[in-house]
């Protein structure tokens, strides 16, 4: 079973959290919504998560799938490809963010998704 589920451009993806303060921080204020921005082949939105600090663990180099939120910026990343600051076929983000969970399924579903498009990720 899923830990969570992310809806947006009337697709659903199962995700899968990790064991991490951040995930927690997170699931605790689900349902969260917002609207959807792009940056290459990830997607961001906006929350208000003040209690989100930058963890150890933080990275700047991604996995497709994986699900982190971005201290800075205060966002959800989802990433699904390549970034403006990736090399070769590895996603980079412009800071370490911290790596939260992985978004199961078929990811290039997503390079449909429109900026201003809504997305929600919601608890089983």
């Amino acid at each position: 079973m899923a830990d969570c589920y992310i809806e947006v451009g009337g697709k659903e993806f199962e995700v899968e959290l990790h064991n991490t303060v951040t995930a927690r921080i997170i699931y605790d204020h689900l349902p969260l919504n917002g609207s959807v921005q792009r940056w290459g082949d990830e997607i961001f939105f906006d929350v208000a998560l003040p209690a989100v600090t930058v963890e150890k663990s933080a990275q700047k180099k991604l996995a497709m799938g994986d699900l982190a939120f971005w201290v800075e910026g205060s966002s959800i990343c989802l990433v699904f490809g390549k970034t403006p600051l990736s090399t070769n076929n590895e996603a980079i983000s412009a800071k370490p963010i911290n790596v939260f969970g992985r978004v199961l399924g078929d990811l290039t579903l997503l390079r449909d998704i429109q900026e201003g498009e809504l997305i929600n990720i919601s608890k089983p």
